[in-house]
């Protein structure tokens, strides 16, 4: 007895240390340095006083969604630099309904993300948890878990009023009755 619950600890010991292992790796994976250093959003190019220049932040996210896994790429969303996390977040939400649970987390992360369009012009921040509440609204009508996340959004006091705001709006265009909202 006392043999087979010291050959079943160290499973779990060799088990615990391979999922270390794997998930450290996965998060270790190195950033190009263009992306890992960007302060702000880019679209494809960026307008100069020469006409458009291509946006090395923009072009370096581009090679990583060619060679990555989608596995990959959602470590991402929880990446220290908010600019990668916005790049990441942009790209999930082209792919709803799926994955929309690892967005979740983005309703409550109030951060403004700079946003250039040209050498020497900013334009209006993103605003992530907004951005995130706006993808998920229209596929709260076909996905019942996201039309019951946006319901628990309108409670959820870590969420900003204005986050709170749209996913109420949204709720009420679907026609969720009122008395779930409160």
């Amino acid at each position: 007895m006392a043999r087979r619950l010291r050959d079943r600890s160290r499973f779990h010991a060799l088990f615990l240390l391979l999922v270390t292992l794997v998930s450290s790796r996965l998060e270790a994976r190195p950033l190009p340095p263009a992306l890992e250093k960007a302060d702000s959003l880019e679209d494809a190019s960026i307008v100069g006083p020469l006409g458009a220049v291509r946006s090395d932040g923009f072009g370096a996210f581009q090679k990583l969604q060619s060679t990555w896994s989608d596995d990959d790429l959602l470590h991402l969303l929880r990446h220290r630099n908010p600019v990668v996390v916005a790049y990441a977040a942009l790209y999930f939400s082209e792919k709803l309904p799926s994955h929309w649970q690892q967005l979740k987390p983005l309703l409550t992360f109030h951060t403004k993300v700079p946003r250039r369009v040209s050498m020497c012009e900013s334009s209006t921040p993103l605003e992530l948890d907004v951005f995130i509440a706006e993808s998920l609204c229209p596929h709260a009508l076909t996905n019942p878990d996201i039309k019951q996340l946006l319901v628990r959004t309108t409670r959820n006091h870590r969420a900003r009023p204005v986050v709170r705001s749209i996913a109420r709006t949204c709720a009420i265009d679907i026609d969720i009755p009122q008395l779930e909202l409160l």
